[in-house]
Parts: C-alpha cells; structure tokens; sequence
C-alpha cells in the first residue's frame, strides 16, 4: 500500500498541513516539495508503520509498537541532565536558612528523598528524531516541561510523520498543558546548538535546565553529534548568580567614584570611527609565546593590558596604552599597589567599570568609566547614559566591549586562551600567581580551585581540543557574539580556544604598517568624544528617591500577588510570573530588580533543586506550598534590607556632596 492508496493518511496529512500554517508556519515552509523525498512510507494493516530510505528500514519493527516501547524503555530509566546542588558558601544568609528550614520540613514530615533526580515539571524536553512521530505525544504527557524541543536533521521525515502523526492534537495538548514548541530542522550540528543557546538565552531558560529530558528515538551521526554537545554545553549556563551582596560593593563603589576625581564616561556607542589598531592582552598561557612579538610591534599598535596581564607586560619591558579592570575585589586593589611601587604607571590611562574600587582609580592618572549594562549602578545611577553591552563575565570581554564603544574596531588578541592545552599553565608563567608565596587569592580560591575549573573540551584556536571552564567559555561565548553584533575585525593569536569570528594567525606571522599618529595623539582623539564629569554632576541626591519608592510600591504588589487564589503550579510557574509582574513596574521597578534579582534567583534556585527530589507528587506538593510561604517571608526581608542600603547610600551621596562643595569654595 502506498500514501496514494490510503486515505485516512490522505486526510490526515491534509489535516497536518492546516495545523501546521496555524501553529509553525515557518516549519510549514521548510519541507521539501512533493517528489523530493528519497524515502517511502510503507503500511501495515492500520497505519504507516516504517521509513524505506533507499532499501534500509528506519524501524526494526512496526513503528508504533517499536515507538511504545522506546518510550517505556524511556520513562523507566530517563535520560536527563541533573545540575550540582545550587547552593554553596557563597550563596547569601537567606539562602542558606532556607534551605534549612526546608531540609527541617522535610525531615519532620518523613518526606522519602528521589535521590539525585528531579521529578517534577522540567524546563526543557529535547526530541532527537521525528520519524513518524507516535512517540512525540506520550513524551509531552509523561515527560511535562515548559518547552519541548523537536530536533529532526532529515525535514522530509517530519513531512513523513504528517501522513501518520495527529499533529493538530499535539499542538492543541501543548498548549492546553502550557508547553511551548519548537522545532529545529534540517540544521548542523552546530548550528542545532547555537539555535539552542539562542533560545535559551532569550526565554531566560537557563533557570530551569535542571531535569531536562533528552530522548533519542533513533540514532544517526547528525542526532548522535547534538545530543553530545547538548551535554557539552547546556553546562555554560550553569554560572552562579550574582546577589544583593555583590550588588551592595558595586553600588558603594560607583558612588565614591562617580564624585571622586573628573573622569571621562564611555557609553555603549557602535559607531567606528578610529582605525588604528589594538593588541588587547590577557594573561593566559600562550602570552608567554607572544611577548617578543608583541614587544617588536610595540609602536604599530596601541596595547590595552586586562586585569593581571598588566604585570606580566611591565616585568617584560611593555607599558601598555590603556589599562582595563571590570573587578571589585580587594586582591585586585592588593595586587596594583605592588605593582605601583614596583613599575612606573604614569601614562596609562585606566579603563573600569564604575563599580571597581576607589583606589583602583587612585593608581592612574586619568579614568575612563563605563556602566555594565546588567549591574545596578546601571540602572539605578546613570540611567539617562548608555551602558557597555557584552561587558563580562571577564576583563577580557570587557576591554573588547569598552574599546569598540570608543569607535576602535580592529583588534589582535594575545593571552586570551579563554581555557588551556592539556597538562598545561592555567596562566602566564610570568603571571602574579605564580610568584613565589603569593596568597593574595579572592576567598575560596587559589591554585587548586584553578586547576580544578578546567572541566570541558572545546575546539582550539589552531585546531586540536583545549580544555576551559564554566566562566572561560562562557566569556569565549560572548566574545564571539560581541564580534558579530558589532562587526569587528578580530585576529586571535591566542593558543587557546577558538572564538568564533576571530580570525586564527600565529604572532610571528603579523606585519603591520606604522601608527597613522603616535598613540598620545590617537588616544587624545577618543578621549574628545567622551562626556567628562567632576563632583556630583551624574550624581545627585534625588537619584536615590525613585528607587526608594519603587521599594514601597514592589512590595504592596508582591503582598497582592503573594494572596492571589490562583497560586502558581511549580517553581518554573512562580519565576514566570515574578518576571512578568517585575516587568509590569516598567522603568520604576528596573533599579530594585538589578538589586534583587540575583538574590531572588538564588531562592529559586535552591527551592527548585531542594523541593523537586521526592518521590510522592504529594510530598513535592507539600514542600513547593511551605516554600512559597518562606520565599515571600524572605523576599519581603529583603526589600526592608533594600530600602534601608539605598537610604544610607543617599545619605553617603549628600556627605560627598557637602564635601565637594566646601572643598570648591576654599
């Protein structure tokens, strides 16, 4: 029997096509056309029940009952993607106690722990292979999540499926349970997983990658290569939050410097206008093949240093032009004032995010300050500016971001390895971690902490694998999306990872015309198109009372969400629709969300980890309603926490002012 002779299949896929032109239009559009298939649909007495590609059968059996049994098979022992516990010495207090005052629930209630699997609702459910589709729906039943992920590299078995397969049902179930579908056909490995990345960034879906479902329903080289970088990489959006904590230095820091000395502000700008090129150069472990190189160009390039290349550049004879640091922690600040009296800085002019330490600043003899666009001070204290996008999370990305926002668009990395070669340096040899009873390491960190984040594998920049970690590939990541979005000329000399859209050539193979100008000249040139500031010019008292307010007005509205009768179903839900009423506030609530964001994030996290591994629905029912009553306790405890921080901030703000003011008029 074939498709022509068989007219339930007929009407089906007749059916199929007027679901799909309601629900995946774009889908619709990327089938093949009638007589491109090289595959025949072969039936049995009741249904299509196999694929003949060119002689070679996709099932071993009729589909249904092959399909069934996957999916049994499945349900019985699932593949899904299970993250570290969230919760760390790191967290902030209210996230420690609450994940106590769970942990005491549960075991006063008997709760029967799942061990390490989570068993409730999953933020995603990939599909690798469509076929004819009859496992597709039993997945979206049994395997309940917010998105489902359809992933078929051959389109015409998804056309196939349209002849057996009730699509219409399946979209209409979907949205009945609240799933949102999404189909990747025809695609490259690769591109499948920068798709994935996509969707997962903009969805804000790295929140609920914990038990996410990954089904294979038939193996081929294309499924095989998705699935394995799927594992490989939904990893890079396990990075820790950030939290009111982190947010309060920022804040204070901004501050003392916003109405310290004159300096100049860098905003977000696109616009090329400077051609002269840059070497910026980090501290990685191929910048010890590169530094003769480097030291004979010194005059054809202007050679920006990030974070602990500065040292490394100074003890070998280069002082570079600008000096970038996105940090605000105090073995930085340590770390320059012996460098201070060891070298001469004079000269360099400093490029930071506004949050870094007063005395960073202090160090250089001028200071070029950006806003990071998703930081606090952001919001909250330049909102009428615009900050420098793709500013994180390393200097690294910073000094690409901060540069190209001057009009600068040619750069050559050094030292930027964004991971290692195996059995290698985690840094420089000449790098400050490496002198000789050095221990003047960020808390909880230090060479054993170093060496153990190299976890993953990724394509090197010179072919082979290098080995990286959570932030380095995170930062490779964004350095490859900065170069596309703002179309910059980019060569990696770097021995490490690949960057995507940099182009790979060895230092020694660079030759480079002479500087249009001397570098003080150019130098002079991007510093005229910066706004420069003095005293409390950006910053002024009244900043603060918006902010203030919105602390009053977040909370009546989180009293009247919190008492709404139609509670949320799960922690995904609850996330969702804190979102949603975050984003009702519009520009009011903006500031208080970049304070409290991380935080909040940091309770759902733990409570989403914490109260989804037991193993009665009842009891994870249970622990989610005694959650939600000490989420709210603790979210209102920090907006009193919040308020009270922006309070005395302005109080700060008026005494600097006074300050200057006097110091002015003697």
């Amino acid at each position: 029997m074939s498709v022509r002779d068989d007219q339930a299949a007929k009407a089906l896929y007749a059916k199929n096509l007027k679901a799909f032109a309601r629900f995946q239009p774009k889908v619709l559009r990327s089938l093949p056309f009638e007589g491109q298939e090289s595959g025949v649909i072969q039936f049995d007495e009741q249904r299509p029940s196999n694929i003949n590609i060119l002689g070679a059968q996709l099932y071993p059996e009729p589909a249904f009952a092959w399909s069934s049994k996957q999916v049994e098979a499945y349900l019985n022992d699932p593949d899904q993607l299970t993250i570290p516990d969230p919760l760390d010495e790191r967290q902030p207090e209210q996230t420690h106690r609450l994940a106590d005052e769970m942990a005491r629930f549960a075991k006063e209630k008997g709760f029967t722990s799942s061990g390490t699997r989570p068993l409730s609702r999953a933020g995603f459910t990939f599909v690798f292979g469509v076929g004819l589709g009859y496992h597709l729906m039993p997945l979206l039943e049994k395997c309940p999540s917010e998105q489902i992920v359809i992933v078929e590299p051959v389109p015409e078995f998804l056309k196939h499926s349209m002849f057996a397969f009730d699509w219409e049902c399946f979209f209409e179930r979907a949205v009945e349970t609240g799933t949102a579908v999404h189909f990747k056909i025809g695609l490259t490995p690769e591109r499948f997983m920068l798709e994935v990345e996509g969707l997962i960034i903009h969805s804000k879906g790295a929140r609920f990658i914990d038990g996410t479902h990954a089904f294979v329903h038939y193996p081929s080289w294309q499924i095989i290569e998705c699935r394995k970088l799927l594992n490989e990489r939904i990893g890079n959006f396990l990075i820790r939050p950030g939290h009111f904590g982190d947010e309060k230095i920022m804040m204070e820091n901004a501050v003392e410097n916003l109405m310290g000395r004159p300096f100049h502000l860098i905003e977000g700008h696109d616009d090329p206008s400077l051609e002269s090129p840059v070497f910026v150069v980090g501290s990685g472990p191929s910048l010890d093949d590169d530094l003769e190189n480097i030291k004979s160009l010194r005059n054809k390039a202007l050679i920006a240093s990030c974070g602990s290349s500065l040292g490394i550049l100074l003890k070998n004879g280069i002082k570079p032009d600008f000096h970038l640091e996105n940090e605000n922690t105090l073995p930085l600040v340590r770390n320059l004032r012996v460098l201070k009296e060891r070298f001469d800085l004079a000269g360099m002019t400093l490029i930071a995010s506004a949050t870094v330490n007063r005395e960073v600043g202090e160090m250089f003899d001028k200071n070029w300050f950006y806003f990071r666009s998703t930081l606090s001070p952001a919001a909250i204290l330049a909102s009428h500016y615009k900050p420098v996008g793709y500013a994180g999370p390393l200097v690294a990305n910073a000094a690409l971001a901060a540069l190209s926002s001057l009009g600068l668009r040619r750069f050559f990395l050094f030292g930027i390895d964004c991971g290692r070669q195996a059995g290698g340096l985690h840094h420089s040899k000449d790098a400050v971690y490496y002198e000789s009873g050095y221990d003047n390491f960020i808390e909880g960190e230090g060479h054993e902490y170093l060496e153990g984040e190299f976890t993953r594998s990724v394509p090197g920049n010179f072919g082979g694998r290098v080995a990286t970690s959570a932030y380095y590939d995170l930062s490779r990541r964004t350095l490859t999306e900065l170069i596309r979005s703002k179309n910059l000329d980019v060569v990696n000399c770097s021995r490490g990872a690949q960057i995507n859209g940099a182009k790979p050539v060895v230092s020694g193979g660079l030759t480079l015309p002479p500087l249009e100008a001397n570098a003080d000249e150019i130098i002079s040139r991007a510093e005229a198109g910066l706004r420069v500031f003095g005293g409390d010019e950006l910053v002024s008292s009244t900043v603060f009372d918006h902010h203030i307010n919105a602390c009053d007005a977040f909370r009546r509205a989180f009293v009247a969400f919190m008492a709404e009768k139609d509670k949320p179903r799960d922690y995904i839900e609850l996330q969702r629709r804190l979102d949603a009423l975050m984003g009702q506030g519009g520009k009011e609530f903006l500031g208080l969300s970049k304070l409290v964001d991380g935080s909040i994030l940091s309770l759902m996290r733990v409570g989403g980890y914490r109260g989804v591994r037991f193993e009665s629905e009842e009891e994870r029912q249970a622990m989610f309603e005694f959650f939600l009553m000490r989420f709210a306790t603790s979210v209102m405890e920090m907006l009193d926490e919040v308020q009270a921080f922006l309070v005395n901030l302005k109080k700060r703000q008026s005494t600097l002012a006074e300050n200057i003011n006097q110091f002015v008029s003697e």
